[in-house]
């Protein structure tokens, strides 16, 4: 991205007859005039402000802390400048917008040191006038007309991105292109690359098992089913989160041993994969509670098996204390630390989450960029999935690849649930070691409540899931047991 805010300076933005953006068409314009390049005038400093002690102090210092945070991006820097061409996604105008404030607030000497070279003079970087997409497209850009709705009227408005955080914004068509080019892919219906080794093993001896404890599951619990998936995260209370686990994984999901089921967690504390990626924030997630690996091995393993080196936030356990506790609730905090959840670093006994390679996420609108979103998180989340199972399998052991999959992801996205095998491989590229695939094995329609057939689909589709829920689960433990010994 070009860091003046001119996109004529970057030939992937500005030819129109560029094949790196097929899907971005772009009308033949006029040679571009520059503009005159006229040195940045620093504004004189504010007078500083009078902040009255005590309360209106911290009031002041919390506003202007949520200030920053709300303009923070959310894929830094390095992330827009390592890619050989942007597609003009919302993501991206959003960057764009905020590095022409940057300029415009007058903010050279914070940020020149990203934009000229290090043996280079320090030089003011020119004045940017692309306030608007709409001066932006007219000096060379391309038609944004299908992403802004543009109206020839004199009512329409400027387009002004947001800056809140969408995963379907967040996922774009830049993601896809980050992920692809760092070797983490999504085979297609057709693969034309190596399948996992177990994938017919999956598909025929593991998820197909019938299961008793699917009898219990009438029409009822299927409509549930259908209604929250259709409601957004926020407007679910925690009694219903419980028992659509308690539909999708059984009614004792939580009493499975060695697993800790984590609900609207984000996965923080490894290492990004690739880098500069956004953090991973799956709906739920599974992983082991821990118990059996030793403090040394997780440790030493923390960047590819531990997400939280807080232990995670078990809001299934603690519910309503959560609000409680950042009001300052001090009984509320205690419980949190009863239950496991968000404790500091150095508390002895605690739970532990490491290991996480179960994923569900859950989309509420079927739509075609809500498919595209979905496909490229259910890729993300199990490739930080598969990459943690492949370190832990290969602890204090050369890293091989026997090709098959244990990472998988559950995508729900009306009307389908598809679930999703991730299975490492070595690279084809000499700059990393390991490429990450994705397969899907398991499709079925949830929706069709009114006839026998439909509920017939809905429950052997339920069975398949926790199948393959507890056969991760046992490749899980293996693993860490055999770890162990190796310690």
């Amino acid at each position: 991205m070009n860091p003046a805010g001119d996109p004529t300076a970057n030939p992937d933005l500005a030819n129109p007859a560029n094949p790196a953006n097929p899907a971005n068409p772009v009308a033949p314009v006029a040679p571009p005039v520059p503009a005159p390049v006229a040195p940045l005038v620093p504004a004189p400093a504010p007078a500083p402000a009078k902040v009255a002690p005590g309360k209106a102090a911290g009031k002041a210092a919390g506003k202007a802390a949520g200030k920053a945070a709300r303009v923070d991006p959310i894929y830094g820097h390095e992330y827009w400048e390592m890619r050989p061409n942007i597609r003009l996604t919302h993501r991206a105008l959003v960057e764009f917008q905020r590095r022409e404030s940057l300029f415009l607030r007058h903010e050279r000497a914070q940020w020149a040191h990203i934009y000229t070279h290090p043996d280079a003079p320090v030089a003011n970087p020119p004045r940017t006038t692309c306030q608007t997409v709409e001066k932006f497209a007219a000096r060379g850009g391309p038609d944004l007309s299908h992403l802004i709705s543009y109206r020839c009227s004199s009512r329409y408005v400027p387009y002004q991105p947001t800056r809140a955080e969408n995963s379907n914004s967040v996922y774009d068509r830049n993601a896809s292109n980050h992920l692809r080019d760092n070797g983490v892919v999504a085979l297609p219906p057709t693969p034309r690359g190596p399948l996992p080794v177990n994938q017919d093993h999956l598909e025929l001896r593991v998820m197909p098992v019938w299961r008793e404890d699917v009898q219990s599951l009438v029409e009822e619990d299927q409509k549930f089913f259908m209604a929250y998936v259709m409601k957004r995260p926020t407007q679910v209370p925690l009694a219903a989160t419980k028992r659509f686990l308690g539909i999708l994984f059984g009614p004792n999901f939580d009493q499975l041993a060695g697993t800790r089921t984590m609900i609207k967690n984000e996965l923080r504390d490894w290492a990004r994969l690739p880098g500069h990626m956004v953090l991973a924030r799956p709906r739920i997630v599974e992983g082991s509670p821990g118990a059996n690996l030793r403090v040394a091995a997780r440790d030493e393993l923390a960047r590819f098996i531990r997400p939280r080196r807080d232990g995670g936030i078990d809001r299934l356990v603690i519910g309503a204390n959560i609000t409680a506790a950042r009001a300052g609730n001090a009984q509320a905090r205690a419980a949190i630390v009863a239950a496991g959840g968000a404790q500091p670093a150095n508390t002895g006994n605690r739970k532990d989450f490491v290991v996480p390679n179960f994923f569900v996420h859950i989309k509420c609108r079927d739509r075609a960029r809500y498919q595209d979103a979905s496909r490229r998180q259910a890729l993300h989340f199990g490739a930080l999935g598969a990459r943690g199972m492949l370190h832990l399998q290969h602890f204090h052991r050369p890293i091989t690849y026997d090709g098959n999959a244990y990472a998988f992801v559950v995508t729900i996205l009306p009307p389908f649930v598809r679930a999703y095998a991730v299975h490492p491989v070595g690279a084809g590229n000499r700059r990393r070691q390991t490429d990450y695939e994705m397969t899907q094995i398991l499709e079925f329609n949830y929706m069709d409540h009114h006839t026998r057939d439909g509920q017939l689909v809905f429950k052997a589709g339920i069975a398949s899931v926790r199948n393959l829920r507890e056969w991760a689960r046992d490749q899980r433990e293996e693993f860490l047991k055999t770890a162990e010994t190796r310690t």
